[in-house]
């Protein structure tokens, strides 16, 4: 009985992604089909004839299988992704921004999907206010249903692209796309590459013994270990997301130094963790937690400007 809850389960999973699909494909957009656990591209060719069957015949679990579309010009669109209050606020400033096409994951985490304007094609993806970010040519973004590989809970559409079109790009997102220098400056809360040194990084952890331990433990794979520290680090008390991110990147027994891609994997596990959208760790605390004065944070980002171009939240190419 369970074997055939399962096969029927799967069943109804492929069929969604077939009818999904369908249904973007129909709107011109360009999509690819990803295993959802190595975010491989399964070579799926959308324009082909038996693209449904191959889909639906991948040799993959259907629960394994997300579906991402290609973002700028040959799609027509371009995405923003807003993690928590501080970031829609900051959006806000300028008047509307929300478009009327948004793709939700849990209560906080949204995409908003906009058309894209001709003069904007060819725009590369990059940082605005609070660290928000936007896809556009050449990345690739997940659509619903897919799994969101941290969460583990699936995209959801709150007013689906065939019954709301998406937005034009609004004067706030506008503006912001065609103000480099302030938007750098606006954007510091997460950056491109850690913003803390080893050094400094030391010296605050190097009072909690579970932190370091954590620090050295090894596990089961490079996501058990970077959870496993995050969570060490939060139940110490840490909360600023610039010493987070510093402590997974300089992590000793993880791979982000020779893995560029991960660093996008970093900061939305950071981001989970902290608006409480993985219930897995513990509450972060309001009042002020270990870390270092704001000026000295802010000298070592002004030090070290990453000049590496931000990659989309699911990784470009899906190495």
């Amino acid at each position: 009985m369970d074997r055939i809850l399962d096969l029927k389960a799967e069943l109804d999973r492929s069929n969604s992604l077939i009818d999904y699909a369908n249904k973007y494909l129909n709107l011109g957009w360009r999509l690819v089909a990803i295993n959802a656990e190595s975010g491989r591209d399964l070579r799926i060719d959308f324009k082909e004839e038996n693209w449904a069957e191959c889909l639906g015949g991948s040799g993959i679990d259907a629960s394994k299988i997300n579906l991402g579309v290609y973002a700028g010009s040959l799609s027509g669109l371009l995405v923003i992704e807003v993690a928590n209050e501080a970031q829609k606020s900051s959006l806000g400033k300028g008047g509307e921004w929300r478009s009327h096409c948004t793709a939700k994951l849990g209560t906080v985490l949204e995409k908003h999907f906009y058309s894209l304007p001709s003069a904007l094609q060819g725009l590369s993806s990059k940082f605005l206010a609070n660290g928000v970010k936007f896809w556009a040519d050449g990345d690739i973004t997940l659509l619903p249903p897919s799994i969101d590989p941290i969460a583990q809970r699936p995209w959801q559409w709150q007013h689906p692209p065939w019954d709301i079109a998406p937005s034009p790009l609004p004067f706030p997102i506008l503006h912001l796309l065609q103000s480099p220098q302030e938007t750098a400056a606006a954007g510091y809360g997460f950056q491109d590459g850690p913003t803390v040194s080893w050094q400094e990084l030391y010296c605050l952890i190097s009072p909690f013994e579970t932190v370091l331990q954590a620090f050295t433990n090894r596990a089961a794979s490079k996501k058990d270990y970077y959870e496993e520290l995050l969570k060490a680090a939060l139940e110490a008390g840490f909360t600023d997301s610039e010493i987070l991110l510093s402590l997974l990147w300089h992590a000793p027994l993880g791979d982000a130094q020779h893995y560029p891609q991960r660093w996008d994997y970093l900061q939305n596990l950071v981001s989970l963790a902290q608006t409480g959208e993985w219930p897995q760790f513990p509450n972060v605390p309001k009042e002020s937690s270990p870390s270092f004065p704001r000026r000295a944070l802010l000298s070592s980002g002004e030090r070290r400007i990453n000049k590496r171009q931000p990659i989309s939240r699911r990784g470009k190419g899906h190495e």
